[in-house]
């Protein structure tokens, strides 16, 4: 029965009261997975394992006997059946079944459980170099705030250090000029004026005449046509 059934607390996995303890006295380790078990680590079946081992529907394997029902209903149907001593040999044998295919259900949701266990440390992983991305991301927006911020502030200065520099320019040329008035006399602005004018007359004269001897010049070995 339900009874006989013991569970190993390491891996969770079913066996028969009396297959189980005589293994364990041969080596003291799970006969599935190997690891370290002792006879007073098993425990029963109880709750939740309890009630889907003894809710596993069962017939009964006797030929001519219709009996249909769960384990739990079993042992009792084993008593009362007429060839009982066979029933008993099945149920065993039904037992044995049933604890194999909870073990390789046991297997498969270690395997599942290790699975999601990889797929939690890989997504804790990923989530642990996503906030490190946007951290760094946000110290790269916040340096940059600061170089625009700065850029900002050196170009104002730049502007005022021009618009300082333009006023100070100015400021000397009408001390220059002051001075010059005061030195050669009120009408010295004038006579500078027009002998620039001057100047830039000659020149032009200059430049018409050196255009027109080097045009009136002829190649010697030229010849018209």
């Amino acid at each position: 029965s339900a009874s006989d059934a013991l569970v190993t607390p390491c891996c969770q996995h079913v066996f028969c009261a009396g297959c189980i303890k005589v293994s364990l006295q041969t080596k003291r380790e799970c006969p599935f997975d190997r690891k370290k078990l002792r006879s007073r680590e098993l425990n029963r079946l109880d709750g939740l394992s309890r009630r889907v081992f003894e809710s596993i529907p069962v017939t009964c394997p006797i030929e001519g006997c219709n009996w249909k029902g769960c384990v739990g209903n079993y042992y009792r149907h084993a008593e009362e059946c007429s060839v009982s001593d066979v029933c008993k040999l099945e149920l065993a044998r039904m037992v044995r079944k049933v604890h194999a295919d909870l073990n390789e259900k046991a297997r498969q949701f270690e395997k599942t459980k290790k699975v999601l266990e990889e797929t939690v440390d890989q997504l804790e992983e990923e989530t642990r170099q996503m906030d490190e991305f946007l951290a760094s991301n946000r110290e790269e927006r916040r340096r940059q705030r600061q170089f625009e911020n700065h850029y900002q502030q050196v170009e104002q200065m730049w502007e005022f250090e021009e618009k300082t520099l333009r006023e100070e320019i100015a400021r000397l040329r009408e001390e220059n000029n002051d001075l010059r008035t005061l030195l050669y006399g009120p009408d010295h602005q004038d006579r500078s004026n027009q002998e620039r004018r001057r100047r830039k007359r000659d020149r032009e004269e200059e430049r018409g005449r050196s255009e027109h001897e080097s045009n009136g010049k002829r190649d010697p070995f030229t010849f018209d046509e």
